[in-house]
């Protein structure tokens, strides 16, 4: 039987926003944040300090795809997404 491919996304396809770096967002975990650069996931993304910044898809991911999913793509650990 084959195995289920856990960080399969099922919503997407997810990109990031346009932003520039210096840029403040609305981020829906800290309220407004200056992006100070980008990550290094599969889907690079705006980052804040070392936390990733919640809006646009990333937002929508989070509340339908599963944690070792967003983890994989993003390029976080499972217990950033389950914070």
């Amino acid at each position: 039987m084959r195995q289920p491919n856990r960080t399969r996304l099922f919503s997407g396809p997810y990109k990031a926003p346009q932003f520039k770096v210096g840029q403040v967002v609305r981020c829906s975990i800290q309220g407004p944040v200056t992006i100070g650069g980008v990550s290094n996931g599969k889907i690079p993304w705006p980052r804040v300090r070392r936390s990733l910044v919640v809006y646009g898809d990333l937002e929508s991911a989070i509340r339908t795809e599963s944690v070792l999913a967003v983890a994989h793509w993003w390029g976080v650990t499972d217990t950033t997404v389950t914070n």
